[in-house]
């Protein structure tokens, strides 16, 4: 049996802070669950409450035991795998546009786990989700900084750069009448990552949403190579290798498993094609 867990979205004085709250305990007499979470370049922070998981960066990477009762995540440039065993209680708290760095700057980066392990052990203290998803919101809100002016700009043109023929750097640019440089570099101080990390993600996480609605369907590989803007089909290849490791046809595998975890956005962005079949190994 498959422990879906429950994802809570964020209460209106939060969402420009987070995208939702993410709870799941394995019982104890259940069997261990092995979990993929796709690329995001949204930060997390993960609360363990319960016994020692084990999870892994990439197909390929080791699994290693985390017994931490608090982890910080991202940006997760590579599919991530978590094997939850019996007993595993973890909430996880999923950031959004500059939330993460809101609640960072307030506290400071040097005693941010340590503010983290104490709110730890008040959500400890309860055992429902409601309850603490109650605790975490308000210490997000009596701890998160308010947004820099700066971000304004960035965050007004969330629909333009989500935009496939959009360059996000240019909208951004023209919106807030500042030069592309300045633009590049709020990117990587606000959001943690570069303008041209978020233009690779944003075309390969558009490919992901069409597959995980579309992967009982016959396809085409080339149809998602010419829609998505890939030069051909060993450049969508490499972007398949670079974000999961693994092949268009087995990230086809496990989407068909319905064994892929993704953020709420992915799924804000479908698109439609042809049909046809063809392979890619």
């Amino acid at each position: 049996m498959k422990y879906a867990g429950h994802k809570y979205p964020a209460s209106a004085a939060l969402s420009a802070l987070i995208e939702y709250i993410y709870t799941i305990s394995i019982p104890d007499h259940a069997e261990a669950q092995l979990y993929h979470i796709a690329p995001s370049l949204e930060r997390m922070i993960v609360f363990n409450f319960g016994s020692t998981y084990q999870c892994a960066a990439g197909p390929d990477a080791a699994f290693k035991d985390v017994s931490d009762r608090v982890v910080i995540l991202g940006p997760v440039r590579q599919m991530f795998n978590a094997l939850l065993t019996p007993g595993s209680d973890l909430l996880v708290c999923c950031f959004i546009n500059d939330g993460f760095y809101r609640l960072e700057s307030s506290i400071g980066s040097s005693k941010l786990l340590d503010e983290l392990n104490v709110l730890w052990s008040a959500l400890k203290g309860v055992f429902q989700d409601e309850d603490r998803i109650d605790v975490l919101n308000a210490y997000l809100l009596a701890h998160a900084a308010s947004s820099d002016p700066e971000v304004h700009a960035l965050v007004d043109s969330i629909t333009e750069i989500h935009h496939s023929s959009l360059n996000p750097v240019d909208v951004v640019a023209a919106k807030a009448s500042v030069s592309s440089r300045t633009v590049q570099m709020r990117f990587k101080k606000y959001a943690g990552y570069s303008s041209k990390a978020l233009l690779r993600y944003l075309r390969f996480k558009r490919l992901i949403a069409w597959l995980v609605v579309n992967h009982a369907s016959e396809f085409s590989w080339m149809d998602l190579v010419l829609r998505f803007g890939y030069h051909d089909q060993s450049h969508m290849i490499k972007d398949f290798r670079y974000f999961t490791g693994l092949s268009p046809n087995k990230l086809l595998q496990i989407c068909r498993q319905e064994n892929l975890c993704l953020s709420r956005d992915y799924l804000e962005h479908q698109v439609a094609l042809p049909a046809a079949n063809q392979e890619i190994d």
